[in-house]
C-alpha cells in the first residue's frame, strides 16, 4: 500500500513542544496540590510528556495511507501540510 509521509519542521514542533511544556507545568502544580486517587494518572501523564518532549529532539514524520491523505482536508477541514 503506498504511503504519504511529512516531516515536522522545527517551527512546528516547538509550537507542540511549548504547548505539552505548559501541561506538564500545570500537572506539576496540580500534583503538589492534589490528594485525590487520580494522582498516578496525573503522574502517568506527567511521565508520558516527558518521553514525547524528549522524542521532539529527533525527526518526527507523520506517515498516511493515500486514501488517508485524500481525505485529510474533508476530515480536518485544513490542506495537509507540504513543508520544504
Amino acid at each position: 500500500m503506498k504511503k504519504v509521509s511529512q516531516t515536522i519542521p522545527n517551527g512546528q514542533k516547538d509550537i507542540i513542544r511549548y504547548a505539552l511544556e505548559k501541561r506538564a507545568q500545570q500537572l506539576r502544580e496540580d500534583i503538589k496540590k492534589y490528594k485525590g486517587s487520580d494522582i498516578e494518572a496525573m503522574n502517568y501523564e506527567l511521565f508520558d510528556i516527558t518521553v514525547l518532549l524528549a522524542l521532539f529532539d529527533y525527526e518526527i514524520e507523520v506517515t498516511m495511507s493515500i486514501n488517508e491523505h485524500d481525505n485529510f482536508t474533508q476530515k480536518n477541514g485544513v490542506d495537509f501540510p507540504l513543508y520544504d
